[in-house]
């Protein structure tokens, strides 16, 4: 329950005015899809199907329509470097850059590294897809100060990383 809290409050505070305007206006649509759904009532699937329909398109066009606006204003781009497993210390060090590609300046950054365990060809079709959407560790940086066109060279270590070269390794940004 933190955990949302968390993602809610990070959202509240660095989202920009656009993008609540965009939310509003995913509302709004939503609301007219549901008045549109009252005027059906006298048919009761008519109107179930234009309210579950309201929660579709409205879901859907706030998915793709906020990730139409990131990467409009706030295009970025991550690319990992190299990675360094030291055994002696059994640290993972990941070196990447992060650029900035928008018009606007970022005052803050957060990049998470997520390392997920490859699966094998004998295992089972559930543990394929838990692996491929479950991550085994999970670390983030925060950058302020990021510059249009410039670029940053930063490292991301996990501690206590025991060496395993069967690892997928993905970098994900949100650029405020």
């Amino acid at each position: 329950m933190t955990n949302i809290r968390e993602i809610l409050m990070f959202y509240i505070n660095h989202l920009y005015t656009i993008d609540y305007l965009f939310f509003t206006l995913v509302l709004i649509f939503f609301l007219l899809i549901l008045i549109l759904s009252l005027f059906a009532r006298h048919k009761p699937f008519l109107a179930f199907f234009i309210f579950f329909l309201a929660f579709i398109l409205s879901g859907a066009l706030g998915y793709f329509g906020y990730n139409f606006l990131d990467k409009k204003i706030r295009d970025r781009s991550t690319q990992i470097l190299s990675i360094k497993n030291l055994q002696s210390s059994a640290m993972l060090a990941i070196d990447f850059d992060i650029s900035n590609h928008s018009k606007y300046n970022f005052k803050f950054c957060k990049i998470t590294a997520k390392i997920y365990q490859k699966s094998n060809p004998n295992d089972n079709i559930l543990t394929r897809y838990k692996l491929q959407f479950i991550p085994i560790k999970i670390k983030s940086l925060i950058l302020n100060d990021l510059e249009k066109g410039k670029t940053q060279i930063q490292r991301i270590s996990f501690e206590n990383f025991q060496n395993n070269d069967n690892i997928d390794i993905k970098l994900v940004s949100k650029c405020f």
